[in-house]
């Protein structure tokens, strides 16, 4: 499966291939070498029907790149910027077979009077590959989110009728629903900077400085953070990172699936995990703040694994004052 490991690390907008039909087919005139068919993957969602499924009206449109066999593509993203949407690829002259080079089927489905295939995609679960079949090419979708793995194919799905009734499939008569996601209310988190949820004293009482202190997510505005160095050197404890998940439950966080201890702070119930990640090193924990916002805490510390988490609880009860209600 040609797909993509280049656009997987280059910010996790992976590949998107639909299946579509070009209706039509200019003829060169005499002496004239074959004209190139054009397509536009964003002209198969509206923005009105990309605000139904909860993704972002306007997509972004990045050209096919021919040395790479990868068609044209048009991503778009999920609520407040993030990953979590669809990306559309059109293709009319990269087949079926050439693109997805033998990769796994894992169901047929039927979407807007058109036969869509599921593949497996090789880089996981968080992404969810559906492909139709148009005359000459194909038409794919995308769907991606890398913190509720089983959801990835949500979006997809949701967009598949929408996108068959551009490709000659079903007309659409109504639209979905705009997801919870999309029309859940801003985050309390919003209006606040993590890297002020702990005063300059409070800093010292649990050995860290302002030092050195940094903000984090630059490039992801829905999960800002700040980091506080520790001040014993390179050894010993880690830093303390706080994160704002300002479109994120608690229980998407990256490793926190598995069951943690409760810990309550003046009434606040934050969820603790010890080496969530199996390193050794590594405590985290997460509070919910909204059904749809959460924050979490992380440090560690490197030379004893029984005191991995001593920072994180010491830290709990300091910074939940500070959170907004």
């Amino acid at each position: 499966m040609k797909i993509k490991l280049a656009a997987a690390l280059a910010g996790l907008t992976l590949l998107a291939a639909c299946t579509t039909t070009v209706v039509g087919s200019a003829k060169p005139k005499p002496g004239q070498g074959p004209i190139e068919q054009v397509t536009d993957p964003c002209s198969l969602l509206t923005a009105e029907q990309a605000k139904a499924v909860g993704v972002s009206p306007q997509g972004k449109f990045t050209k096919a790149d021919k040395a790479r066999k990868l068609p044209p593509s048009c991503d778009f993203k999920g609520p407040n910027g993030t990953s979590d949407g669809v990306t559309v690829t059109w293709s009319v002259d990269i087949t079926v077979d050439q693109y997805y080079n033998g990769a796994q089927v894992a169901e047929e489905l039927q979407f807007g009077g058109l036969k869509w295939t599921h593949y497996k995609n090789p880089f996981g679960d968080a992404f969810c590959s559906l492909m139709t079949r148009t005359e000459g090419g194909f038409v794919e979708l995308l769907g991606t989110n890398l913190t509720a793995p089983e959801k990835s194919c949500d979006v997809a799905k949701a967009a598949a009728p929408l996108v068959s009734s551009h490709l000659g499939g079903t007309p659409v008569t109504s639209l979905p629903s705009p997801s919870t996601s999309a029309s859940a209310p801003p985050s309390p988190l919003a209006n606040v900077k993590a890297c002020d949820m702990l005063k300059p004293d409070q800093l010292t009482a649990l050995g860290l400085t302002s030092a050195g202190m940094e903000e984090l997510g630059k490039t992801k505005p829905e999960q800002p953070g700040c980091e506080w160095p520790d001040t014993d050197g390179d050894r010993k404890q880690k830093p303390l990172d706080l994160w704002f998940g300002l479109t994120k439950p608690a229980k998407e966080w990256p490793y926190l699936d598995k069951g943690g201890e409760a810990v309550d702070a003046g009434g606040k119930k934050w969820t603790l995990f010890s080496d969530p990640g199996e390193d050794g090193v590594s405590c985290y924990a997460s509070l919910e703040v909204s059904p749809t916002s959460s924050v979490m805490l992380t440090s560690g510390y490197l030379d004893d694994k029984a005191k991995i988490c001593d920072l994180v609880k010491a830290a709990i009860p300091v910074v939940t004052p500070n959170l907004p209600s």
